[in-house]
């Protein structure tokens, strides 16, 4: 289920077998919620390069309390006020899907994502439901 999950953006290196030890408990729907939630750090990573790459730190105001026409301050106290390039209506840069797809190949799911999204993650059942089911089925059969 792991290796179905994260088909194409785990890393080489990473060991679905010691991974699947740690979802022992876990039900389908439960590792299928770690592996999206594993999948989205390397994106997270990537919104937040390209941010910072869209959206420069903008320039700080004099301290002299200067506006960006050279006034000092004027009646209202007001100081510079920020070039609309700094904000997200003044940026008109789009991103490609395959530009995206590339960055996103460049940081697969590593170990590290793995865990941490585990770490995040609990199983849906405490396993208490087990040794109900296993005496169903040795009072019953499997259907």
């Amino acid at each position: 289920m792991l290796r179905k999950h994260l088909d194409g953006r785990a890393h080489g290196s990473l060991d679905f077998s010691a991974m699947a030890h740690k979802t022992e408990k876990f039900s389908g729907a439960d590792i299928e919620l770690v592996c999206r939630e594993a999948a989205m750090r390397p994106v997270r990573r990537l919104v937040g390069k390209l941010q910072e790459l869209e959206f420069p730190e903008p320039p700080k105001a004099p301290k002299n309390g200067s506006t960006s026409s050279g006034a000092s301050g004027g009646a209202s106290g007001r100081k510079s006020t920020v070039p609309s390039m700094y904000s997200p209506r003044g940026m008109a840069s789009t991103v490609t899907q395959a530009e995206v797809d590339k960055l996103l190949s460049q940081d697969p799911v590593s170990e590290a994502d793995f865990l941490a999204a585990l770490a995040g993650t609990r199983p849906s059942s405490d396993g208490s439901m087990e040794e109900k089911y296993l005496a169903w089925q040795t009072e019953f059969g499997a259907v």
